[in-house]
């Protein structure tokens, strides 16, 4: 069985968004296309370790279908982020990587 974020009848492949104000590692530019969208799905697999699946929960952010990922402890380089994911026509349109950063 293949697993796809989008279908692969699809012109148009979504891209992932990152925010982070330039105070944590998230993409800078939009992340397009299979390979490189794999590759940062992987590398947060990485980052995250064990925990990625375990500490996941499902929400709604703004109205959107959403990923709360709560990050490792609090000296770990692993940030809680959320993750949404804008659906249009059935269809994954846009992916945003958000991560929260302590105040300065």
């Amino acid at each position: 069985m293949t697993w796809r974020l989008w279908p692969a009848s699809s012109t148009r492949e979504p891209p992932v968004h990152g925010d982070s104000d330039g105070r944590a590692r998230t993409a800078r530019h939009p992340v397009v296309g299979v390979d490189k969208v794999s590759r940062f799905v992987v590398g947060l697999a990485e980052k995250y370790g064990d925990d990625l699946l375990s500490g996941m929960r499902p929400a709604l952010v703004n109205g959107d279908l959403g990923l709360i990922l709560p990050g490792g402890s609090e000296t770990a380089e692993v940030r809680p982020r959320v993750m949404t994911f804008t659906v249009r026509d059935g269809r994954v349109a846009e992916v945003f990587d958000i991560l929260t950063c302590s105040p300065s």
